[in-house]
């Protein structure tokens, strides 16, 4: 979230009964409020409300110190030294009135109020679109160059009567839910703040700031049930980690199952035993004689029978007793047997 800091008033006056000066800056954001002191001694202070039991934020004789989300530090010169506060990551309970300076003299203290907003809107953008829980409060800052007129806030336009939340010709108004609070700027600008509390659905809607009756700032707000887990954004994210893990997850299997496949080892080649070759049947060498090539074999289609075409008698062993040999010398003796 952009760090954006906002001077609603300033005037450094040195009279502590001179007005407060209000800083305003989005959730999220950061807040540092720098103020010149002529005198160096004492403990540096910075406390949320009077100083008082409860409300010290930070108190040190160091010219630095920080305690969580706040800061203070002392910066000396010449004559005169700076003394800046700081808050961090602002939340909408920061919001309200504070004061630092030196502990010795209370003439020292310097106060401030803080204003954390959902938005700051000064025209340059199209509708702000805001994403708020059910019960929680909204709160957006509205910035005008020239403000001359009533203050306005409504839903969608105000020119119907039925929209007008709030109109004033004062700096703050209130009705119901609604509120409204103008400061003027430090250079003749104007900043107006609109707040809606103990949002509920139907809040859900267009809504306008407005200064008279041209200039007005838009806004969008998108209420959800408090039972909803994740807002839009926190949708996207979830969608993207768990695309990395996917990613992450198919590269280590990948890279494990490659590893494996290259440490495999390679299988020896297998020896044949030469025990285990049989050896030639004594059937098959009757088959052919000594200085003669071997007999041509005929084998008949339907694997009935075998022929041998020879003019040598063929002696066949008990196992092959499906063999027949036939030739024109013996062909008498097997009709009569």
């Amino acid at each position: 979230m952009n760090v954006c800091y906002t001077l609603i008033c300033c005037f450094f006056l040195y009279d502590v009964s001179a007005e407060i000066l209000t800083y305003s800056a989005n959730e999220g954001g950061n807040i540092r409020v720098e103020y010149p002191f002529y005198w160096d001694y004492g403990r540096r202070m910075f406390c949320r409300g009077r100083c008082e039991a409860g409300d010290v934020l930070i108190e040190t004789e160091e010219n630095e110190a920080r305690n969580g989300r706040y800061s203070i530090k002392y910066e000396p010169g010449y004559y005169k030294g700076d003394l800046s506060v700081t808050i961090t990551q602002l939340r909408k309970s920061d919001s309200g009135t504070y004061q630092f300076g030196l502990r010795r003299f209370s003439s020292l203290y310097r106060e401030f109020k803080i204003l954390v907003t959902d938005a700051q809107l000064d025209g340059s953008s199209g509708v702000k679109q805001l994403y708020k829980r059910s019960g929680g409060d909204l709160t957006v800052e509205c910035f005008f160059t020239n403000p001359k007129g009533s203050k306005f806030f409504c839903r969608e336009e105000c020119g119907e009567t039925k929209n007008v939340l709030i109109q004033t010709s004062g700096d703050e108004d209130q009705s119901g839910r609604y509120s409204i609070r103008y400061l003027p700027g430090s250079e003749g600008g104007g900043f107006l703040f609109v707040t809606i509390t103990q949002l509920i659905s139907s809040d859900s809607g267009r809504y306008r700031c407005s200064v008279g009756e041209e200039s007005h700032r838009d806004f969008e707000v998108i209420v959800t049930d408090g039972a909803d887990t994740f807002s839009t954004k926190n949708l996207i994210l979830t969608v993207r980690l768990t695309l990395v893990v996917l990613v992450v997850l198919l590269s280590g299997a990948a890279l494990i199952f490659c590893r494996n496949r290259t440490n495999r080892p390679r299988e020896a080649p297998v020896e044949t035993d030469p025990a285990s070759v049989p050896e030639p049947d004594p059937v098959y060498e009757d088959f052919r004689d000594e200085g003669r090539p071997p007999a041509a074999v005929e084998i008949s289609p339907d694997y009935s029978y075998v022929k041998y075409n020879t003019t040598q008698p063929v002696t066949a062993g008990d196992d092959y007793s499906f063999v027949t040999a036939a030739t024109s010398q013996h062909n008498a003796d097997d009709s009569s047997g």
